[in-house]
């Protein structure tokens, strides 16, 4: 039995069946250009990059080397890049590691009902041990207001922790305003706090993710959104933020991330962010225009919204919902026929939980959250493929209606 992650066939039980992989945002398969890169690593870099014997050392250049592109990436200073296993631990770091580099363990922490888990978890956490927590809410296309942000801050906010777009409904919040009246807060105020950091780990595909542009003081990555290794990504530090570490041992990272550096993934890493950067013009281009043909076809069918702002939106998204279907029979059917698709955040899909982002857009529409589809289209995508999709999707709402008359 074989399968291609991305768009191919799955041979199985004598049979062949066409597949389509719309589910970037839960995973990009890796591309073999990064493969190459890691492969090519393994053989020339597989020593501890902290020894000084010289296939260390060969080690710690491959390292070097690949902290370099990616502080180039982010436009910032090779110190100001920790490496992580992925965008749920840079977030769990960004968050304690600012609560707990207090000189007393406390504060307040503002974030948005829209977040990952893996900023909603801690932050709840955070909360549970004695810190507290505003989370604001979006208006109806899912956008944050900055006036709302800048009025949850307190005197003893430390934090702000804020997608810069979302992994389920897509929508780019409006961070650069919000880091600006932050920072003139700051400056008003003679004080470094509150800091700013961003879960950004959908975002390199599609924009870029200079710190100083953004005015961020934290920023998350992962190379698991960007067709890169899983289990690598990155937290971006700015100098002289204060940030205690959530591992100890032997100091790496500069003493941020203790652990012995996982040389080949970081290097694919690094090798798929330039890569994003070289063709994100031509593939943002294109993945607009097939986004909206997407959309278009879709908001046609009878019962059918489209979540999220369509204007402030990656261009890869296509967050619907279906009025009479859940979308785990959605998603079940479309599986079905060929198509891979999702109800929501790969993270919390198996719970079966609804939607925490969708529960903020529409709280009192609870069909739909239970309706909810996430369509996002990968490299490679076509009109075709569009096609297909809306045509499997007109095909399973016929049938579903048809079975309830």
């Amino acid at each position: 039995m074989w399968r291609s992650f991305a768009k191919g066939y799955y041979i199985g039980n004598n049979c062949r069946m066409k597949r389509l992989y719309v589910d970037t945002a839960a995973l990009t398969p890796t591309d073999m250009r990064v493969t190459r890169v890691v492969e090519r690593l393994i053989q020339e870099a597989g020593a501890n990059s902290g020894s000084i014997h010289t296939e260390g050392q060969q080690a710690y250049t491959a390292l070097d080397e690949a902290r370099h592109r990616v502080a180039a990436f982010c436009g910032v200073k090779s110190y100001e890049v920790v490496f992580t296993s992925g965008g749920t631990e840079s977030n769990n770091l960004a968050l304690r590691g600012v609560v707990e580099a207090l000189p007393r363990y406390g504060g307040h922490i503002i974030t948005s009902a829209l977040e990952h888990a893996s900023v909603l978890a801690p932050s709840e956490e955070l909360e549970r041990r004695g810190c507290t927590r505003t989370i604001v809410g979006p208006n109806g296309e899912g956008l944050l207001s900055v006036d709302h942000i800048l009025a949850a801050v307190r005197p003893d906010t430390v934090l702000v922790s804020l997608h810069l777009a979302n992994n389920e409904i897509g929508v780019i919040q409006p961070i650069r305003d919000i880091a600006r009246v932050l920072r003139a807060y700051r400056q008003e105020k003679g004080s470094v706090y509150p800091y700013i950091h961003t879960d950004a780990c959908q975002a390199p595909r599609f924009m870029p993710l200079f710190l100083e542009t953004l005015g961020v003081d934290l920023m998350s990555m992962s190379g698991a959104k960007v067709y890169g290794p899983q289990g690598v990504g990155a937290l971006i530090v700015r100098a002289g933020t204060n940030c205690a570490p959530l591992l100890f041992g032997g100091g790496q990272e500069h003493g941020l991330r203790s652990g012995t550096p996982d040389v080949p993934a970081i290097g694919g890493f690094a090798e798929a962010l330039s890569i994003c950067e070289e063709e994100r013009a031509s593939e943002s281009e294109l993945l607009s225009e097939l986004r909206d043909a997407l959309i278009k076809k879709l908001s046609v069918l009878d019962g059918v919204v489209i979540n999220g702002s369509t204007r402030y939106r990656l261009p890869n998204n296509v967050h619907v919902s279906f009025r009479g279907i859940t979308g785990e029979r959605m998603v079940i059917e479309l599986d079905r026929r060929g198509v891979a698709a999702a109800t929501g955040s790969a993270c919390s899909s198996r719970t079966k939980s609804a939607s925490h982002v969708l529960l903020a857009l529409a709280p009192r529409d609870h069909w739909r959250r239970d309706g909810a589809v996430r369509f996002t289209l990968g490299r490679g995508a076509t009109h075709r493929d569009v096609e297909f999709i809306a045509t499997q999707v007109s095909a399973i709402l016929s049938t579903c209606t048809l079975s309830h008359n």
